[in-house]
């Protein structure tokens, strides 16, 4: 991204700005971490003493890191909002097991990207929504489950 101002150009690189967006969630919404499950170096960054103390909980499937379960095995008792992200049968469980208001960011795999195809689409209780073009992030209350 380029900027002409009377003082001359300023280039700022799309780095940068993912790293200042990053901080900015971790500091305004308590992110501690995160990192893709193929990642052990970012597992490992997770179970360090000080992101655990701060209250994150690694759940693996197998238990070879973390806690053995699945993330609704590890949901805290008291909480008043919650943030996830992940495959749908994921945002399904954690729906279910869920008792207050959150925030659900879907990964879906998107054939166009800008809406057309249809192909991300999600039952909400005001109607179809397309992942791509209205997520992909959506209120818990708003999503409708298919059995």
């Amino acid at each position: 991204m380029r900027f002409n101002t009377e003082l001359g150009t300023i280039g700022i690189s799309n780095a940068i700005i993912a790293t200042i967006a990053g901080t900015t969630a971790a500091s305004c919404f308590g992110v501690r971490g995160l990192t893709a499950k193929t990642k052990l170096d970012g597992i490992v960054h997770l179970l360090k003493r000080e992101t655990v103390s701060q209250g994150v909980t690694v759940t693996t499937a197998d238990g070879s890191y973390g806690v053995k379960g699945f993330v609704t095995d590890a949901l805290p008792e008291n909480y008043t909002y919650f943030y996830t992200c992940g495959p749908e049968p994921m945002l399904k469980a954690v729906h279910k097991a869920t008792v207050t208001s959150g925030e659900m960011s879907f990964e879906e795999r998107m054939g166009c990207g800008f809406g057309a195809c249809m192909g991300c689409t999600i039952k909400t209780k005001s109607g179809n929504r397309r992942v791509c073009k209205d997520g992909p992030v959506f209120r818990k209350e708003d999503l409708l489950w298919e059995d």
